[in-house]
């Protein structure tokens, strides 16, 4: 398998089919084959060249060229357009920046969430002894599914939300408490800072059975919540206190997204016909996948009394918040809900390949409706990149090579 692995950072294009099939019929050695479909997403967002109307990445390629000017030390505790404490993502944008290869950002975000899906979703199916039949059928819905386009130019929030997604799976699945779980908890908060929500759904799961009935309609009524302790925590902005500010700005955010209805980009989106369709189609599956999740959740509770303090039942009620966050973001002018969306479908991989699996049906037969909606999800993403160089794109699927593209960078970075 060693050569296999050279082969797969060689000429990814190629070693992609066989990664399929692999994962199908050679599932033991399921790891270098997630590997392998994570570097060839990689090489094409490196290959991809935004368009002028994509800020979040044109932004972080403007500020990886500022921060190429700095020390190491002056870029990882520089303030960037406003934000503090972002040290990991100063990292990737000095890094980025003083390569010269500001496309390593986007290629080094995409593999990193995508390999977290599939790590996930291979790992849980290895341990229930799901058929790898239904572990390709999920990671190719996943490829068609979870916005590709939108998780190439937004770089850190689904990321951040990823790792932040293996921390708790290595603490509450794997029972791994070691510091690679605590710094896989530290790390994304200063990657973007909203990932602290993600945090706070894994405190929800100390609380009591009743409680989590409690914070489910919170979630589901978050928008005048949101207005309330917007407004009752309007000192902490200037409290130079660490945590309160972060917390500040998270609920300045969370207001700023309900309420935003006249900016120019909440007026283009509400105007947009796709973004409409987007909306009512994660959202739909969101509500799908949280119903399928709760019947199967009931049906094993009365089934299985072990199940009920096993680790599997506490990941899966993480997964199911996120879905609940995803629905509760709906109400929101812009399209925010994508991002919660991602990470349903990224870190829930393993959760719905057991239902699928145990159900073969689905819960009330609710697959026909995911199946029927996993084409326009695809048709939504691929759209966007209408606007781009297919040239480069095809290009960089089938030509780029990681490990000349690692050796240039690092020979920048040292002696350039």
């Amino acid at each position: 398998m060693i050569s296999f692995w050279a082969f797969g950072l060689l000429l990814p294009a190629i070693a992609l089919p066989i990664s399929f099939y692999g994962i199908k019929h050679n599932f033991k050695n399921w790891r270098i084959y997630i590997f392998i479909i994570a570097v060839f997403l990689s090489m094409v967002a490196y290959s991809y060249t935004p368009v002028k109307n994509e800020p979040d990445i044109i932004r972080y390629f403007e500020w990886a060229e500022q921060l190429a000017d700095m020390s190491f030390r002056e870029a990882l505790f520089s303030s960037v357009n406003g934000q503090t404490e972002i040290f990991v993502m100063n990292l990737l944008l000095w890094l980025g920046g003083k390569s010269g290869d500001v496309h390593l950002i986007p290629a080094v975000s995409v593999f990193f969430v995508y390999f977290i899906c599939f790590y996930i979703t291979c790992y849980m199916a290895e341990k229930e002894s799901i058929s790898p039949k239904n572990v390709l059928s999920y990671i190719i819905f996943a490829l068609l599914t979870m916005n590709y386009y939108a998780i190439t130019n937004n770089v850190r929030n689904v990321l951040a939300f990823c790792l932040i997604g293996l921390a708790i799976f290595r603490d509450l699945y794997q029972g791994k408490h070691d510091w690679k779980t605590f710094l896989l908890y530290l790390m994304p908060i200063t990657l973007h800072q909203s990932s602290i929500v993600m945090i706070l759904l894994r405190l929800v799961l100390l609380l009591p059975g009743n409680y989590k009935v409690v914070s489910i309609l919170v979630a589901s009524l978050i928008m005048p919540i949101t207005d309330i302790l917007y407004k009752v925590t309007a000192s902490w902005a200037s409290s130079g206190n660490l945590i309160l500010s972060i917390v500040r700005n998270m609920l300045y955010k969370a207001y700023w997204f309900y309420r935003n209805h006249n900016s120019e980009w909440a007026i283009a989106v509400a105007n947009s016909g796709s973004h409409r369709l987007a909306k009512a189609v994660y959202i739909t599956m969101a509500v799908i996948l949280c119903l399928a999740i709760y019947i199967y959740q009931k049906r094993l509770c009365k089934q299985d009394q072990e199940y009920l303090n096993s680790s599997r039942k506490k990941y899966t009620e993480f997964v199911f918040y996120i879905g609940v966050l995803t629905i509760a973001c709906a109400p929101m002018p812009m399209p925010e809900y994508w991002r919660f969306a991602s990470a349903f479908l990224a870190l829930g991989g393993g959760v719905f390949v057991s239902i699928y699996a145990k159900h073969g049906t689905f819960p009330y037969r609710l697959s026909k409706i995911v199946y029927i909606l996993t084409p326009i999800c695809l048709a939504l993403w691929v759209i966007e990149f209408i606007k781009c160089d297919w040239g480069e794109l095809v290009f960089g699927a089938l030509c780029m090579n990681p490990v000349l593209v690692a050796i240039k960078d690092i020979i920048r970075l040292l002696f350039l």
